[in-house]
């Protein structure tokens, strides 16, 4: 058999007993989502769809569309590090707007949920996702309609068969390479839940019987077609990958939180920021450049390491806002940020991408140095979220909602997956 065919089988598996990490994703994804609609950003996508001819209408297909690109603009949702893919942004939102309007049960969801997760982790991983970022290939766009289509064909119940078709043509819509950063609207977070939407209707041809190229991960095909090397031995393994899922402590590119929960870690010890006079970052090579760099507006306060670190020392409680907007501490921190230095070592390389660390270099205005290093940051399988740091993080972030209703959503969601009133669920969410 194919590899699609092959991987269709093992989704097949009877689904394993409740997982206590599966409910915390889904609880933090919901999170990202729920404040995602309330963000600037999100406001602004959903405004966009109105009009004479709206890109996106009111039926489910667009709605999950919707739901995926004001998730994942968040920077606050789940990755898997040795994927570089956000899976939760994707997977959570098509599983929950599928599943009701396609009255799945609770079973159904679960396994959707653990299906999306898996498909998107081990594409990530056959493709060397961290690897490819650097070539302008963003790994959850890539891999989105493939794990939106595994989503779907539990929903839908289809055979094995049929979920291996549905991959197949999900593939054939795959892109991966939205283009770059620059001024205006991005359209970067609506390509991602396009991408989600196509995976969808592929699951749905499948279900009536459309066929694809299930032998698209057999050869060469994603070599030729997109410039990728294909290894299928992610396809192969079994142990869940959601076990290595890391979760976000706060709004920020992946790349910079091991530096910056490492100084938040020194100054908890009751050092001083104050005495900071420079901070050498030193990072893998891979995300060096990304890191130092600072685009204007939201997208540089979320990246820029030197940033975070001066978040961290002026202005903590901003580390969950998603907007960034200009605040009174802006001055202090951008202070700070200068004199930050982040540099490639090569020693470190050897640590990504199973994880991605930061060794600080910290002189004070003595001219000592201090050095620490941090490899497992908070919210990796190495320091995960509990159940009441998750429930701390949703709270906040669904503050706007006020404590009843954010405290009544939480109740929602906690508990086993195979129990969740997902009618009750969805009609509660902004989508």
């Amino acid at each position: 058999m194919s590899v699609l065919e092959n991987w269709a089988q093992a989704l097949a598996a009877p689904a394993p007993a409740h997982d206590a990490r599966l409910s915390l994703h889904l609880i933090d994804t919901v999170g990202a989502w729920i404040a995602g609609a309330a963000s600037a950003e999100g406001r602004e996508i959903t405004e966009s769809m109105e009009g004479k001819l709206a890109l996106l209408g009111d039926g489910p297909l667009d709605r999950l569309a919707l739901a995926v690109a004001i998730t994942r603009l968040t920077e606050i949702d789940d990755i898997h590090r040795a994927s570089c893919v956000t899976a939760g942004a994707i997977v959570v939102p098509t599983a929950i707007i599928m599943g009701r309007a396609l009255g799945a049960n609770s079973a159904q969801f679960a396994q959707a949920l653990r299906n999306g997760y898996e498909t998107m982790t081990r594409l990530g991983m056959a493709v060397n996702g961290p690897g490819i970022l650097a070539r302008g290939v963003w790994p959850t766009y890539l891999a989105a309609p493939m794990g939106a289509a595994a989503v779907a064909s539990a929903l839908l119940g289809l055979t094995p068969s049929q979920t291996a078709q549905a991959m197949a043509i999900a593939l054939a819509q795959t892109s991966g390479a939205p283009g770059g950063h620059g001024p205006g609207r991005s359209s970067r977070w609506l390509l991602s839940g396009l991408a989600a939407r196509s995976g969808v209707a592929s699951a749905l041809m499948a279900a009536q019987d459309y066929i694809g190229d299930v032998t698209l991960l057999d050869a060469d095909w994603l070599q030729r077609t997109h410039g990728l090397a294909f290894d299928p031995a992610p396809f192969s393994a079994h142990e869940p990958l959601l076990n290595h899922m890391s979760m976000k402590p706060w709004c920020a590119a992946k790349q910079t939180i091991s530096g910056t929960d490492t100084f938040r870690v020194y100054l908890a010890e009751g050092n001083s920021a104050a005495r900071v006079a420079s901070i050498r970052a030193h990072v893998p090579s891979a995300y060096r450049a990304m890191i130092s760099s600072k685009p204007p507006g939201r997208l540089g306060r979320i990246i820029h390491l030197g940033w975070q670190l001066g978040l961290v020392a002026h202005n903590p409680q901003a580390m969950l806002d998603l907007d960034r907007d200009p605040a009174p501490q802006d001055a202090q921190v951008e202070a700070f940020a200068q004199k930050v230095e982040v540099v490639a070592d090569a020693s470190l390389d050897a640590f990504y991408p199973a994880q991605w660390p930061a060794r600080l270099e910290i002189t004070l205005d003595d001219g000592s140095v201090i050095e620490r290093m941090g490899t497992e940051s908070l919210g990796d399988p190495g320091a995960p979220l509990d159940a009441a740091a998750v429930a701390a993080k949703f709270l906040r972030v669904t503050s706007h909602l006020g404590a009843d209703k954010a405290q009544a959503m939480l109740g929602l969601l906690q508990g086993p997956v195979e129990a969740l009133d997902l009618a009750a669920l969805s009609a509660a969410l902004p989508a």
